[in-house]
C-alpha cells in the first residue's frame, strides 16, 4: 500500500462507472488511478474523483496503474466552479501540470504550489496577476527561472537580458513593468494583487516563456476565456 495527497488533474469515463484519474501527487508525481465505480452515486470515492479535488490517497500498484483503496477529502476546491473566470484560469493549470510533467516525477514544490493557488484562486480579486504570479514561480521550481537583469524579456534567452542579447521574441519593458514582474515573481500567492496597468502584457508574455521553455503548444482552457 503506498499513502499521499493528489490532486485531480483530469478524469476520463471508463466503461459505464469508473474513471481513469489523472493525479498530480506530492509523493509520486503524475499518476493514472483507476477509480473503479467512482460514477455510482453510492461510491465512497464519487466526490475525490472530480477535478480539482485535492486527497489523500492510500493507493495499491497494479500494472500501469494504481487503484484507491480509501480516499479522504482534504479540499474540493469547490468555489473554482462556482465563478466562472476561477474555472477557466484553474482548468489551464491543470492543464499545464498533464501537459509539463512525466509520470512518476517527483516535485514537491510544484505540488505545494498547486494546492496553494488552488485555494486562494477563487478570492483573489486579481486572477490574471495572481495566475502570472504562479507561473513565474512555476517556472522557477520546473529549472527555467526567467533572469531579472536587463531591460528586455527575451523568451527565447531566458528572461530580462540587456539590448545587446535581445531575441526577435523580446519586449522592451519600462521600469515599472520590471519592478512589478520582479514582485510577481518574489510576492506570496495568498497575497492581495491589485488592479495594474500591466497586467494583460505580463501575462501574455510569460505565458509565452512557459509554452516556449516547456515544449506547449497551446492550451485549450484558454480558448474559453
Amino acid at each position: 500500500m503506498i499513502e499521499t495527497e493528489g490532486i485531480v488533474l483530469n478524469e476520463l469515463k471508463i466503461k459505464e462507472s469508473s474513471k481513469i484519474l489523472k493525479v498530480y501527487s506530492r509523493q509520486l508525481g503524475l499518476i493514472s488511478i483507476y477509480a473503479k465505480g467512482a460514477l455510482r452515486k453510492s461510491s465512497p470515492f464519487t466526490a475525490s474523483s472530480q477535478i480539482f479535488s485535492h486527497n489523500s490517497y492510500r493507493l495499491k500498484k497494479q500494472g500501469n496503474f494504481f487503484y484507491i483503496q480509501k480516499a479522504t477529502i482534504i479540499s474540493l476546491n469547490y468555489d473554482l466552479r462556482k465563478d466562472y473566470e476561477s474555472f477557466i484560469y484553474g482548468s489551464m493549470i491543470v492543464e499545464l501540470y498533464e501537459k509539463s510533467n512525466f509520470e512518476s516525477e517527483i516535485n514537491k514544490k510544484t505540488f505545494d504550489l498547486l494546492a496553494k493557488y488552488l485555494k486562494v484562486l477563487p478570492d483573489s480579486k486579481n486572477k490574471k496577476a495572481i495566475t502570472t504570479a504562479f507561473f513565474l514561480k512555476y517556472i522557477s521550481f520546473m529549472g527555467f527561472r526567467p533572469s531579472m537583469g536587463g531591460n528586455y524579456f527575451s523568451i527565447e534567452n531566458g528572461g530580462m537580458v540587456n539590448e545587446s542579447d535581445a531575441s526577435l521574441d523580446s519586449y522592451l519593458l519600462k521600469e515599472e513593468q520590471k519592478d512589478y514582474l520582479k514582485f510577481l515573481l518574489y510576492s506570496d500567492l495568498s497575497g492581495e494583487y491589485e488592479k495594474n496597468l500591466s497586467d494583460d502584457f505580463l501575462f501574455e508574455i510569460v505565458l509565452k516563456y512557459i509554452k516556449y521553455n516547456l515544449e506547449i503548444k497551446d492550451f485549450n482552457s484558454l480558448k474559453l476565456l
